[in-house]
């Protein structure tokens, strides 16, 4: 008898087709059980390799020995007329059948579960939440940090899981090249059971990162992969052990792994001084609360900022983001920055800013936060240049591309303007403010309809927005359709949280539909403003009393007087025309009418 004879005799064909079955419905099942216990990529590794050499092994022992109904014995121990191998084979071959059946069976459900994940992720295109904005494709060097779970036992870690994540996003937003969803729009999916692919979809992005974090002392245990939207295939995965003291050097240490595997550098600078943690953790809360813009929410920032820099007082970020704070409330104040109050607010910001400018002067937030400063004090050319220079420093700084635009709109650049809004929109595509003042921008294009659906997506995320409510009356009215307008403008003035706006847009409403008589009521319990009574005198058509009230103390009154509410200002008036010279804006205005009439013909004076 040959050798190849031999081995069909002793079953060794069929153990090696039995093996390589059984191998690969152990994988199958491995790859779904491992990740829901929260097994170390190093599990599935070691898994695979062990069956890759348990293979030979099999091999050897089908042909060295026989099952009997006696046991297992030697191959030369059994006399050729007491074989049974003949009945082994047809055993073995039923059981690899079943097995094969069954490993197919569970290959088809991970298919079907992955094409109903696509299924349900193209069927959520249909949301509100999901309303389409116009970008360009997607780019392939774009990834979005998600919020990384928290595995501590105690729940009290919860913000700690979040700060790495925000960590590494900032470390990832440095890298040259990298488009990197902003904060808001990456952390809007926690706790959602959200396939990759459809996250992915409504961020705009090719890669996602997700992980976990579990903190037992001063020990910390990181697990990170690294996603590709398109087909869900894992691209790199690993886990990090390290001491508490040295998280921030593992955040440098993941993302330079995801920048390789992305084809790119990491773009940070060496010996860069670590955060103290608490402080660290003061800081990211802070600015989560200055996003929230409001009274309550940026006096509770400051405080939790003064803590931060007092645990470390070279933490330039937190200066930063103390300039942040004081700027943006000076301009929800409404207050003159040239005087009282709003100067003093002003002119303590951009001691923040320059502080942290020098203690690091290539921090993006620095130059945000001075340019926001200089927008308010109108030195227009100095607010300019910081701007340009916090968005060369972080491409993916979000707020920064906002800010610009909002400069460039008000000195009457609307084209230039929508370019870098249309940025921030792409960087952070889910953050309710960013959105909304994107369709304040579509509004003064009259694209009425683009800007309707923006702000249906917004008030998916935020539903009692006031902005957002204010917003979608005046894109009504301004689209013809009054009645809806004054509907919500009408709900909206009951609501002691109304934006200034509400009253001027509704007297507006009110004319459109005939009600001259309401409109006028509205001046019994006019704005206190007196840059908002004027805009309601200008919509009852009393623009030549208007004119004096109508000085833009706030940077944001020029985009209201150029853009949201041109159709109401006296534009024949001569005191109207020697105003916008005193206000400095006669440049920005022409500018802003030469637009119009190219643009909007129909609309123009």
């Amino acid at each position: 008898m040959n050798f190849f004879s031999e081995l069909k005799r002793r079953n060794v064909y069929k153990v090696a087709v039995a093996y390589a079955v059984v191998a690969w419905l152990l994988i199958q099942a491995a790859s779904i059980f491992f990740p829901a216990f929260d097994a170390p990529p190093w599990v599935m590794k070691i898994f695979i390799i062990v069956i890759i050499f348990g293979f030979p092994v099999a091999l050897i022992f089908s042909w060295a020995f026989e099952i009997t109904p006696e046991g297992i014995k030697r191959e030369e121990d059994v006399a050729p007329n007491e074989s049974i191998t003949h009945k082994t084979g047809r055993k073995l071959v039923r059981i690899t059948i079943a097995l094969a059946v069954v490993a197919a069976g569970l290959l088809t459900f991970q298919f079907l579960r992955q094409k109903i994940a696509r299924t349900a992720g193209a069927a959520a295109t249909s949301a509100p939440l999901t309303a389409s904005i116009a970008t360009n494709a997607v780019d392939q060097k774009s990834v979005a940090v998600l919020a990384f779970a928290n595995l501590s036992d105690e729940k009290g870690n919860e913000s700690f899981a979040d700060s790495v994540s925000e960590e590494l996003l900032n470390v990832l937003g440095k890298v040259p090249g990298l488009k990197v969803t902003a904060r808001t729009s990456a952390f809007h999916f926690k706790g959602k059971d959200t396939p990759v692919p459809e996250i992915a979809r409504q961020l705009g992005v090719a890669y996602v990162v997700e992980g976990s974090v579990r903190r037992s002392g001063e020990k910390v245990r990181i697990a990170a992969q690294l996603i590709k939207a398109a087909d869900g295939f894992q691209v790199w995965s690993d886990d990090f052990n390290r001491d508490l003291k040295d998280i921030f050097a593992v955040q440098a240490e993941i993302a330079g792994l995801i920048a390789k595997n992305l084809e790119l550098k990491l773009g940070i600078k060496k010996n860069q001084t670590a955060p103290n943690p608490e402080a660290y953790q003061l800081y990211l809360e802070a600015v989560r609360l200055w996003g929230m813009r409001n009274a309550a929410s940026l006096d509770r920032a400051e405080q939790l900022l003064q803590r931060a820099i007092a645990l470390q007082p070279d933490f330039a970020r937190a200066d930063a983001a103390m300039g942040l704070v004081l700027s943006t409330r000076s301009s929800e104040l409404g207050a003159d920055p040239m005087a009282g109050e709003g100067r003093a607010l002003n002119e303590h910001a951009l001691q923040w800013a320059e502080q942290a400018l020098a203690l690091d002067p290539d921090l993006a937030e620095g130059y945000a936060a001075k340019g926001n400063v200089l927008e308010n004090l109108g030195r227009w050319t100095e607010c300019k240049e910081a701007y340009r220079r916090s968005i060369e420093l972080d491409p993916n700084f979000a707020s920064g591309h906002q800010w610009y635009a909002r400069n460039l709109s008000e000195e009457g650049y609307i084209d230039q303007a929508m370019v870098e809004m249309k940025r921030a929109v792409e960087l952070d595509p889910l953050a309710p403010r960013i959105l909304d003042n994107y369709a304040g921008y579509l509004i003064w294009l009259e694209k009425y309809p683009e800007a309707l659906e923006i702000l249906d997506q917004v008030l998916a995320i935020q539903p009692s927005s006031p902005q957002a409510l204010c917003f979608k009356g005046i894109a009504l009215v301004k689209a013809g359709r009054a009645e809806e307008g004054r509907s919500i403008l009408e709900t909206l003035t009951r609501q002691p949280d109304q934006p200034e706006l509400t009253p001027v847009s509704l007297a507006e409403a009110f004319l459109a539909t005939g009600q001259r008589s309401e409109a006028e009521a509205l001046l019994q319990h006019p704005p206190a403003e007196n840059f908002y009574r004027g805009l309601l005198l200008c919509a009852l058509g009393r623009g030549e009393e208007a004119v004096p009230l109508l000085k833009p103390v706030v940077s944001i009154y020029r985009d209201i007087i150029l853009w949201t509410f041109q159709e109401l200002m006296p534009r024949e008036s001569p005191e109207f025309q020697r105003k916008l010279a005193e206000w400095g804006m006669t440049e920005s205005w022409q500018r802003a009418e030469t637009w119009r009439k190219k643009n909007l013909p129909k609309k123009a004076p």
